[in-house]
């Protein structure tokens, strides 16, 4: 055996006896990760999460199929809106958009003065110039298409086509969208109500909301990932509130504005997220208008603000897009962040609908794109023209058609028709976003604060959400808690300070403190029963309290009057009337670090914790050299050093002397907690099979080296090898470096190496993975009877450095 067959032999050796290798990453992932910061200033975060979230949605498996019966419903929908709309005009009518024949020319025409029914004619409104005639192109089959019939493309679709007409106007306005927090609070109500109402009518299967919800579904490249983003989703919203207004007619799509809460100090308190709004917003959602629906919404939301989108990237994306083909791909990218923030279902896309948020999160996208496309007709453009390219897959083209949804006027729409204009001169248009200002620091909503200093308004905290205290709520807290210990043996008719306010008539040995939780829980049950506050207490005492005696057969010591039944009769004490003056309830008690995050556990269409198994990983943390902690130093005289810190004095260490003083990122203003804590997010993403997993490290960034270790989650390799994308981010929106443990190529000797993030994990050889969190960590820790446990380095196949001083990974 000569040595070149020899080391053959043991590289091949070398793959078998190691189960995490390099994996090579998509050539469509790499593509994403190395261009988008070159096109849009992102952070590393924003660069992983769309660049990932994007290619799990173009390379998911598909769960569900699309049925008839929920495609002629919604057929069905759109039809009944036309009639209305032949009957009800809505505003000024100026032209109307027709659908022609192939191969035909339409010709400018006068429209009537009175909106024409939908029977092949669309009536719109806006004053425009007459159009030059045009043709209509032909529209070839699609094979990656259903070819179910009203599903599939033909051959000899026409399209639509835009005709003039001379202005007229009408007393009508145009129906708008509002803020969600803009609402009034009859408004709210009527929307959660046809919400719930599409839940509970069966009549199509499983029921009218989840009907439409699945129609999200063969989407990722036909609505996802190209120009044709908009005009789908705006279509879809149509459809949306269409099978809302079916429910009740004056409801219309509130959008949620996501700048509102970037704004805030901390958004994840939001008040979106509480019962008078959408529920809680971690776990399962169990509160609020939908916390009784059998299938579970989930959410997670992330402390970083990055995700959401912030006004001065509103303004930038507006004002800077050159067209609509580079605004229209920035704005998909934008859309995506709050996606991820809110977690849970809402990042899945086949599942993200069956959120509500889901809808108010894209009627917002689509009021941004309203807003340029009117910023275009001032510049002198025409923003009916599709931006397609050649470069485009046909899926993006502006001929190909919309999947998913139904004809409309009896034609299917294509790419093109979500571009034009009658949807907002016809249907519905934006409410302003909420403003003030100095002179007029009020935002018209009892949800929303202003902020005098940079004069926007925000968003309020939870706490504005909880009930208002009346003396009859507290009276019913008072009275359940009172029944709960019905002895009493001593009474004070001046209650002691340290009791709830001046409530309490507990003996004051048994008194308890009871806290925000405990009070509006109480008062939560207890409001679905009907009032029943009694005037004044009337506690029961013992009849030895009383003046007289028993005497035979139960008398008492008044001649002809009957005894009680019981030993104890009912007295009033003489004490002051209860009040709630002065009453303070308490805050909540909220989580420092935020919540831990609430993974779906979804893989491709199944759930459940045993279709995953967890790695362990480990985070080391170089410290930011910019950063000046509130430990000063105190020098021979005294004198405190507020220029450094005691954790910065003395020699550097060698390997972390040449760090930056200055964060990499330049596209996030990052913010230190005090007390040092300092948390990295740790993410998986499939890149065989559609799963996300999600987790966050806590370190120490007052040391110039802190280390922890982790485990995340990834999809059990016993069926086949695994490939996921792992990836670390900091709080500041820096990605760590992925150093993955191999054996040398010349030597067996373990080390760590350089890696972009993608691996291969396999059940050959070493098993460096376990089927619950708990296992994991007996890997890794070892420890004899009475003995110091001591991580063992060689069970650690991943390992992250956070340095802060080289480019992202992906580079």
């Amino acid at each position: 055996m000569n040595l070149q067959t020899y080391l053959i032999l043991i590289s091949l050796l070398v793959c078998v006896i190691c189960d995490v290798k390099r994996t090579s990453i998509p050539t469509s992932l790499r593509r994403c990760l190395h261009t988008r910061d070159r096109y849009f200033p992102m952070t590393d975060e924003q660069i992983s999460t769309t660049c990932l979230l994007e290619f799990l949605w173009l390379n998911r498996q598909i769960c569900d199929i699309v049925s008839k019966q929920t495609f002629d419903w919604l057929a069905s929908l759109v039809e009944k809106s036309q009639q209305r709309l032949s009957l009800t005009p809505l505003h000024a009518s100026v032209h109307s958009i027709t659908r022609s024949e192939p191969q035909t020319t339409i010709m400018s025409q006068q429209s009537t003065s009175t909106p024409t029914p939908f029977k092949g004619t669309l009536t719109t409104t806006a004053t425009k110039r007459h159009m030059k005639k045009r043709q209509t192109s032909t529209i070839t089959s699609q094979p990656h298409l259903s070819t179910k019939p009203r599903f599939s493309t033909t051959t000899t679709q026409p399209q639509l086509s835009t005709t003039t007409s001379q202005p007229q106007t009408t007393r009508f306005q145009l129906r708008q969208r509002k803020e969600y927090r803009m609402l009034t609070d009859q408004e709210r109500d009527d929307y959660h109500k046809a919400i719930n109402d599409l839940k509970r009518d069966t009549s199509v299967s499983p029921n009218k909301y989840d009907a439409l919800a699945e129609h999200h579904q063969k989407t990722s490249e036909t609505a996802h990932g190209g120009v044709a983003f908009g005009g789908w989703h705006r279509y879809y919203l149509f459809l949306y509130e269409l099978a809302l207004q079916e429910k009740n007619p004056n409801v219309m799509l509130p959008y949620w504005d996501s700048t509102l809460d970037s704004s805030m100090d901390t958004p994840t308190d939001t008040v979106i997220f509480t019962d008078k709004f959408l529920g809680n917003a971690y776990g399962n959602v169990t509160s609020g208008p939908f916390g009784d629906w059998e299938r579970k919404i989930q959410r997670s939301l992330h402390k970083d603000t990055s995700l959401l989108i912030t006004k001065n990237e509103l303004s930038l994306l507006i004002s800077k897009s050159k067209d609509q083909r580079e605004f229209m791909s920035s704005l998909e990218m934008h859309h995506n962040g709050p996606h991820v923030w809110i977690g849970g279902t809402m990042v899945d896309v086949d599942q993200a609908p069956f959120d509500p948020i889901f809808y108010m999160h894209h009627a917002f996208i689509d009021c941004i794109w309203e807003r340029y496309r009117v910023l275009e007709k001032q510049r002198g453009q025409n923003p009916e023209i599709y931006p397609s390219a050649k470069s485009d897959n046909l899926a993006h083209q502006s001929s190909s058609l919309m999947v998913n949804l139904p004809p409309f006027n009896n034609v299917n729409l294509t790419n093109a028709d979500g571009y034009k204009n009658f949807w907002t001169e016809t249907y519905y248009s934006c409410a302003p976003q909420p403003s003030c200002s100095v002179q007029t620091p009020e935002c018209g909503s009892k949800w929303l604060e202003c902020d005098i200093f940079t004069e926007r308004c925000v968003s309020k905290g939870s706490e504005a959400a909880l009930p208002r205290v009346t003396p009859s709520d507290v009276f019913r807290v008072k009275n359940a808690r009172d029944q709960k210990s019905p002895t009493i043996q001593r009474f004070t008719t001046t209650p002691p300070a340290t009791q709830f306010g001046p409530l309490s008539s507990q003996p004051e040995s048994k008194s308890k403190k009871i806290t925000a939780e405990e009070f509006f829980s109480t008062l939560k049950s207890l409001k679905k029963l009907p009032l029943n506050v009694p005037k004044t207490p009337s506690p029961r005492i013992r009849r030895s309290m009383m003046t007289g005696r028993t005497g035979l057969n139960g008398r008492t010591g008044i001649p002809g009057r009957l005894g009680p039944p019981s030993i104890l009769i009912t007295q009033q004490l003489q004490h002051r009337m209860l009040s709630i003056d002065g009453l303070k309830i308490p805050k909540f008690k909220k989580p420092c670090c935020g919540h831990p995050i609430q993974n779906s556990f979804r893989i491709d269409c199944k759930e459940g914790t045993d279709l995953w198994v967890f790695v362990p990983i480990k985070v080391v943390n170089l410290r930011h050299g910019d950063i000046v902690y509130s430990s000063y130093p105190v020098n021979s005289e005294g004198r405190r050093l507020n220029n450094t810190d005691v954790f910065s004095v003395g020699q550097q260490l060698s390997f972390a002397s040449n760090l930056q003083s200055k964060a990499r990122s330049k596209h996030k203003p990052c913010s230190y907690d005090k007390s040092g804590l300092f948390k990295v997010k740790i993410s998986s993403y499939g890149l065989n099979y559609y799963g996300i997993y999600e987790d966050t490290v806590f370190l120490d960034n007052r040391r110039t080296v802190s280390t922890e270790i982790s485990y995340v989650g990834i999809r059990n390799p016993e069926q086949r090898a695994t490939r996921v994308f792992i990836t670390a981010v900091d709080e500041c929106g820096i990605a760590c470096q992925p150093m993955i443990l191999m054996r040398g190529y010349r030597t067996r000797h373990l080390r760590y190496r350089k890696n972009p993030g993608a691996i291969e994990i396999t059940t050959k050889g070493h098993k460096y993975h376990s089927s619950t969190y708990r296992g994991a960590e007996s890997l890794v820790w070892k420890a004899d009877t009475f003995s110091v446990p001591q991580p063992d380095e060689n069970q650690i196949p991943i390992v992250f450095v956070c340095d802060y001083r080289n480019k992202n990974p992906w580079s």
